[in-house]
């Protein structure tokens, strides 16, 4: 279990955390993607790895969809660090 020595900051991360996950629901396409790998770095700042690769994929898989190559290398080159 994981505590924090500051339980304002961390209370702060967690309803930035709820806020960027909330807005991604609402998204779909080229902003869903954007807005996951936006995620994913919030998540990789954090230490959360496993979190931010998943997001990083799932950029990755969006990106596909929609042909946008730049966004696929972003998504890949994220969801591989």
């Amino acid at each position: 279990m994981l505590l924090c020595a500051f339980p304002l900051l961390c209370l702060a991360q967690t309803a930035q955390e709820k806020a960027l996950e909330a807005a991604l629901t609402e998204l779909e396409g080229r902003p869903y993607a954007l807005k996951a790998l936006e995620l994913s770095d919030y998540y990789f700042e954090r230490g959360e790895y496993a979190k931010a690769a998943v997001r990083a994929r799932r950029a990755f898989q969006e990106a596909e969809d929609l042909g946008e190559t730049e966004l696929m290398a972003q998504a890949l080159y994220k969801a591989g660090r």
